[in-house]
């Protein structure tokens, strides 16, 4: 996900995204093993691969975007894992 989460404008997209993740945490925790471990990696590189302004810099603080979305996926897998089993 190359867009910033703060930019209300991609609201929808951050949702999507989230969506996609959610089902595929689900999906990875019906399939894995009682010690598996899930690597959740979201690539936020530097220009090129970063979206850029006119002028060719970053247009949000990629850090700071980075740990948010830290923050929001490891609050989706806390809320997944205190779920019921059987709802998972």
């Amino acid at each position: 996900m190359q867009i910033s989460h703060r930019f209300p404008q991609h609201q929808g997209w951050v949702s999507l995204f989230m969506g996609w993740w959610e089902y595929a945490i689900r999906s990875w925790r019906k399939r894995a093993g009682p010690d598996a471990t899930l690597t959740f990696l979201c690539e936020l590189g530097p220009p090129p691969y970063a979206i850029t302004g006119p002028d060719g810099k970053e247009l949000s603080d990629r850090w700071q975007d980075a740990l948010v979305m830290k923050d929001m996926i490891h609050a989706l897998w806390d809320r997944i894992a205190s779920e019921p089993a059987a709802s998972r």
